[in-house]
């Protein structure tokens, strides 16, 4: 669990940073010439003096993939969140969970018994009437039977 944590907290380090660093290449630059002759740059205007915006061209251009990727990670960091705020199973759901599961055996095995031992057996419809099963319909039935001991049965 403890890698978990590290690899979250990088990825979200690292999405930080990204903005962050976003932020500062779209700054402002100023440019200035003090009562000295000394020529100052900053991110803020001096008052005082004359001060001229630099344009800078050079920031890195955003490419085609940028939104696609930012929706990704933050589909990722949703999915990591949602996954830690889910509750543990308790005790008492997993005792639950057992008794659910023999419970649910018990009646497939007896479902499975009567498939194999009545030669005729019948379904209700929905309206209450009786619809007596096929050959073909019995064999499906038993074949349902038998994969659902495989899933209760373990």
């Amino acid at each position: 669990m403890a890698k978990k944590r590290t690899k979250i907290q990088q990825l979200i380090l690292t999405s930080f940073i990204g903005f962050l660093c976003v932020g500062i290449v779209e700054a402002k630059v100023y440019r200035w010439v003090d009562d000295a002759g000394i020529v100052h740059y900053g991110d803020r205007a001096d008052e005082t003096k004359k001060s001229v915006e630099i344009k800078t061209d050079n920031a890195p251009k955003r490419d085609k993939f940028a939104d696609e990727r930012l929706k990704r990670q933050k589909d990722y960091i949703n999915g990591i969140e949602e996954k830690a705020e889910k509750p543990k199973s308790t005790k008492a759901q997993l005792a639950l969970d057992e008794k659910t599961r023999v419970e649910n055996c018990k009646q497939v095995k007896e479902n499975l018994k009567v498939l194999q031992n009545l030669a005729r057996i019948y379904k209700e419809t929905e309206n209450g009437e009786r619809h007596f099963l096929s050959d073909e319909e019995k064999i499906e039935e038993l074949k349902i039977a038998n994969s659902q001991i495989g899933d209760f049965c373990k």
